[in-house]
C-alpha cells in the first residue's frame, strides 16, 4: 500500500492537503510524485484564483455599498438645508436611506423625556409589524436606541440573529422575520443634547463596517450641525411670529 500527502500552498499559506492512496506498494515513484505535485499546484493556482475573485467581488460591493451611503446623506443634507419642517425632513431622511442608501427599512424617533423613550414618528421600507411589536414590548433600557441615546454614539448590531443584545430583546424574532440582518441607531443630537434616534436595518448580516460607519460618522456630525441651524431657524419662526401676533393684538387694543 502506498501514500502521497502534499499541502495545497494558496498566497504563501497552507489552506489544505491533498492525500493520495494506492493500494500497491512503492506505487508513487518520482515519476507519479512529479505528477501528483502538478495536480496539487493546478488545485492551489485554482483556489487562488477562485479567492482573489471573491475577494475583488466584495471589494466592488463595498465600494457600491459606500457610494450608496455617501448620496444618501448627501440628500439627507440638502434636504436639512431646504427644509424647515422636522416632519417632511424625518420623512424625507427615512425615505432616502431606502431609496438612495439601500437599506431594507428606517425609522426615526423623538425622544419623549418624560418616558426617556424614542418613540419612531415616521419609517420607511419594509416595516411590517416590527414597529408595532417593538413598541408593545413597553421600554426597555439595554436596547441599541436606549444605549446610543445614552452614551451618544452609534450602536451597531451587525448580527441581529445571535447578537447579545438582540437575545434578550423581545423584538428580536419580528426583526428576523421582516428580513434584518444588521442595524445601526444613530443618535440626533442637536446642541450636544440627544432629541431621537435615526434607525437603519440591512438585509447583510456585518454590513455596518469600519469605512461604512466613519462615513455615517463623519457626515453624522454634519447632520448635527445642520439640524442645530434648522432647530435655531425654528425658534427664531417662532418667536418672529409671536411677536408679530402681540404686535397685532396691541394695533387692535388701540383701536
Amino acid at each position: 500500500n502506498s501514500i502521497a500527502s502534499l499541502p495545497l500552498i494558496v498566497s504563501g499559506d497552507v489552506r489544505g492537503m491533498i492525500a493520495l492512496y494506492h493500494r500497491e506498494s512503492d506505487f508513487f515513484d518520482a515519476e507519479e510524485l512529479k505528477l501528483v505535485e502538478e495536480m496539487a499546484g493546478d488545485i492551489a493556482f485554482a483556489m487562488e484564483f477562485i479567492e482573489q475573485d471573491n475577494q475583488r467581488k466584495l471589494a466592488e460591493q463595498q465600494v457600491k455599498h459606500l457610494n450608496r451611503t455617501l448620496n444618501m446623506l448627501s440628500d439627507i443634507n440638502q434636504a436639512i438645508v431646504r427644509t424647515e419642517d422636522t416632519q417632511t425632513l424625518f420623512e424625507d431622511a427615512c425615505k432616502l436611506a431606502v431609496e438612495k442608501g439601500g437599506f431594507r427599512m428606517a425609522w426615526i424617533g423623538i425622544l419623549d423625556l418624560s418616558t426617556n423613550r424614542a418613540d419612531p414618528v415616521t419609517s420607511a421600507g419594509l416595516v411590517g409589524d416590527y414597529l408595532e411589536v417593538a413598541l408593545k414590548a413597553g421600554p426597555v433600557d439595554y436596547g441599541p436606541t436606549a444605549i446610543a441615546l445614552k452614551i451618544r454614539k452609534h450602536v451597531v448590531i451587525n448580527d441581529i440573529a445571535h447578537d447579545p443584545i438582540m437575545e434578550r430583546l423581545p423584538w428580536r424574532d419580528a426583526a428576523l422575520r421582516m428580513g434584518y440582518r444588521s442595524s445601526v441607531a444613530l443618535p440626533i443630537i442637536v446642541k450636544g443634547e440627544a432629541r431621537g434616534i435615526y434607525h437603519l436595518y440591512s438585509e447583510i448580516p456585518q454590513f455596518f463596517d469600519d469605512q461604512e460607519l466613519k462615513l455615517l460618522d463623519e457626515l453624522a456630525a454634519e447632520r448635527d450641525k445642520l439640524m442645530s441651524i434648522l432647530d435655531s431657524k425654528s425658534k427664531l419662526k417662532k418667536l418672529v411670529k409671536d411677536e408679530l401676533l402681540a404686535d397685532a393684538k396691541k394695533f387692535g387694543d388701540a383701536r
